[in-house]
């Protein structure tokens, strides 16, 4: 397969939409064919050869690693229904980045905006800055959101975080904005800080760990404190990931169940007040 390198060599100044970029997943797609992938910019149909400087180097995995440079925040739905190959972005990015992806990784050195990994069903997503609205949430108009896979933010994200999320695991080591894990149905979340309102409301299964303590409202009932054995198999899982552990020993969680208001059956553990 290959390693291609994608830079910008015009100014990006109006939506850049990268929604077939994914074509280059395909292992039958050719080297002259890529060049040739059909881009919107500013509504208007361009070849990638038209935005990008375009460098390609054989190399011997059985995947393709794409590397891009010099984007910001016009550039849209990168890594849309993505698979199998690894996709290195080295600064900010618009919405929709890992919408709908599928398997593979793509790592954003910068802050991405709204609906990143939307509708996710696997895969992994590491943005090591910020995200804006509705991560791992459903796409506009949509009621299913993100479905498996892997996501870490090591800065914040805003609002509707996790919103409809149905499976997988989402780590943030920032803080949330307002509606986080709204009509969560199932998946595991860690947020390092709950700043928002609303949090948590409609909530029918799944797990929420809150790495702060935290205020909760009557619709969820504190139960027992949390099992260390369980905090210890999640907490060597994110480790494999981030290379440090998230959960300190002096950390004393408890646990509490909602949303009860929609006889949900979601778990939330927050530190002991």
């Amino acid at each position: 397969m290959n390693k291609i390198f994608l830079e910008t060599k015009i100014s990006i100044k109006g939506g850049l939409n990268l929604k077939n970029l994914s074509q280059v997943n395909n292992p039958d797609f050719s080297i002259d064919e890529f060049k040739k992938i059909k881009v919107l910019y500013k509504n208007k149909q361009k070849n990638l050869s038209e935005i990008f400087k375009i460098k390609i180097i054989k190399h011997k995995q059985s995947f393709n690693e794409i590397f891009i440079d010099k984007t910001n925040s016009h550039f849209e739905y990168i890594g849309y229904k993505w698979t199998n190959d690894i996709l290195y972005v080295k600064s900010d990015i618009g919405s929709y980045v890992a919408a709908k992806m599928e398997s593979g990784k793509i790592v954003v050195s910068g802050t991405v905006k709204n609906f990143a990994g939307a509708e996710m069903r696997g895969g992994y997503l590491f943005i090591k800055k910020n995200a804006g609205k509705f991560l791992a949430s459903s796409l506009p108009g949509k009621k299913i959101g993100m479905t498996g896979g892997r996501i870490f933010i090591l800065g914040n994200v805003t609002d509707y975080l996790c919103y409809e999320m149905r499976r997988g695991i989402v780590f943030v080591g920032g803080k949330s904005g307002d509606y986080s894990c709204n009509n969560l149905i199932s998946g595991t979340v860690i947020i390092g800080k709950v700043s928002g309102r609303n949090f948590a409301n409609f909530v029918k299964r799944g797990t929420i760990i809150v790495l702060s303590k935290i205020r909760l409202k009557s619709n969820f009932s504190e139960t027992s404190n949390c099992s260390n054995s369980f905090l210890k198999l999640l907490d060597n899982h994110i480790q494999s990931t981030l290379k440090k552990r998230i959960f300190k020993s002096n950390y004393t969680f408890v646990r509490s169940l909602g949303d009860l208001s929609v006889e949900g059956k979601g778990e939330i553990f927050s530190l002991k007040f």
